[in-house]
């Protein structure tokens, strides 16, 4: 593994335990492989587009922490602002280790825009764009020696 890669991951893993909510863990590559790229859940029926940082590009996913209600579910959209098709999971889903390893297998390879965790509606109650801060610097620093 590429020294910049090794940081960031050690980064990452040091840090996400410390803010409270759940978070979604988006791959570029088919079963969790390649460059993680993480968005964090600190309220639910909020919209977080990650088109800015991953924009059609994630292929599979991981999620934790997230409530485990039988009405909470959370939605992949294509679109931005939660918007086009969308697919929708209950909580419960991810129960021994069952995530997505492929999001072309329910019509979403590579055309993840937005998500949002939902309890009982799919009303927003407001939206926000993910950060990129993990991408950017793994992007800065790519051509850095390893």
């Amino acid at each position: 593994m590429p020294l910049t890669k090794t940081i960031a991951m050690i980064l990452l893993m040091a840090f996400i335990p410390l803010i409270q909510g759940g978070r979604v863990v988006f791959y570029n590559q088919r079963n969790f492989g390649g460059l993680p790229y993480v968005v964090l859940l600190s309220e639910w029926q909020v919209c977080v587009t990650i088109q800015a940082c991953h924009d059609n590009k994630p292929l599979s996913v991981k999620w934790n922490r997230l409530p485990t209600t039988s009405t909470t579910r959370l939605v992949f959209y294509s679109g931005p602002r939660c918007t086009e098709y969308g697919r929708d999971f209950e909580m419960s889903f991810n129960q021994d280790d069952n995530y997505l390893t492929d999001f072309s297998n329910i019509g979403l390879g590579g055309k993840v825009s937005s998500l949002m965790i939902t309890e009982s509606t799919t009303r927003i109650d407001k939206f926000e764009n993910a950060s990129c801060l993990v991408n950017a610097w793994l992007e800065n620093n790519k051509n850095s020696t390893a």
